[in-house]
C-alpha cells in the first residue's frame, strides 16, 4: 500500500492510482483512469514509430485498401470536397508551409517509385492533365494571372537569374531554332494586334 486516499466513488480511487503510477513509474505500465486523449501526448513518438513501421510493413495492403476505399466510396468523397471545400481552403492556408515540408520530404523518400509511376502511367496522367487544364481552363487564366501580379518582382528577379546562368544555353538555342522563334514572334504579334483590334471595336 503506498497511501491512504479518502474518496467517494471507485473512479476518483482509479485517478489517484493513475497519479501515483505517473509520479513514481514503478507501479502497472497501464496507468489506471487515464483517456485515450491523456495516453496520445504521453506516447506521442511511440505511437509515431509504430504507426511508420506498420506502413511499411503493409504497404502494398495499404495501398490496394486506400485504392478500393477510393473507388467504392467516390460520390461521398466527392461530396465531401464540396461541403467543406472553404474549410479544407483554411487548412491548407494554416498549414502550408508544413505541408510543403511534408511534399518535400515525400518526394525525396519516394523519388525512385514516383518515377517509376510516371513512367508506367505516362499516357493516364497525360489524358488527366488534359482534361483538367480544359475543365479549369478560366480558374487556371485567374490564378495565373494573379500569381504573377503578386509574385511580380520574384518572378523578374527569377528570369534575370535563369538568364545569366545559362547564356551560353540560350544563345545555343536561339540560333539552332531561328526560323520557329521568328514565327512564334510573328503568331504571337499578329494575336496581340488583333486583340487590340477588338477590344478598340467594343470600346466604340
Amino acid at each position: 500500500m503506498h497511501e491512504l486516499f479518502p474518496c467517494n466513488k471507485k473512479e476518483e480511487l482509479v485517478r489517484r492510482e493513475g497519479e501515483l503510477i505517473r509520479e513514481i513509474g514503478t507501479l502497472n505500465k497501464q496507468i489506471a483512469g487515464r483517456t485515450k486523449k491523456e495516453y496520445y501526448p504521453d506516447n506521442k513518438e511511440e505511437i509515431k514509430q509504430k504507426n511508420k513501421e506498420y506502413n511499411a510493413n503493409h504497404k502494398e495492403e495499404i495501398k490496394q485498401y486506400n485504392k478500393k476505399y477510393q473507388t467504392d466510396h467516390k460520390e461521398e468523397i466527392k461530396q465531401y470536397y464540396t461541403d467543406h471545400k472553404e474549410e479544407i481552403k483554411q487548412y491548407y492556408t494554416d498549414h502550408k508551409e508544413d505541408i510543403k515540408q511534408y511534399n518535400k520530404q515525400y518526394k525525396t523518400d519516394h523519388k525512385e517509385e514516383i518515377k517509376q509511376y510516371n513512367t508506367d502511367h505516362k499516357e493516364e496522367i497525360k489524358q488527366y492533365n488534359k482534361k483538367y487544364q480544359t475543365d479549369h481552363k478560366e480558374e487556371n487564366k485567374q490564378y495565373n494571372k494573379k500569381y504573377q501580379t503578386d509574385h511580380k518582382k520574384e518572378i523578374k528577379q527569377t528570369k534575370k537569374q535563369y538568364q545569366t546562368d545559362h547564356k551560353e544555353e540560350i544563345k545555343q538555342y536561339k540560333t539552332d531554332n531561328k526560323e520557329e522563334i521568328k514565327q512564334y514572334q510573328k503568331q504571337y504579334y499578329l494575336k496581340r494586334k488583333l486583340a487590340k483590334s477588338q477590344i478598340t471595336t467594343e470600346q466604340i
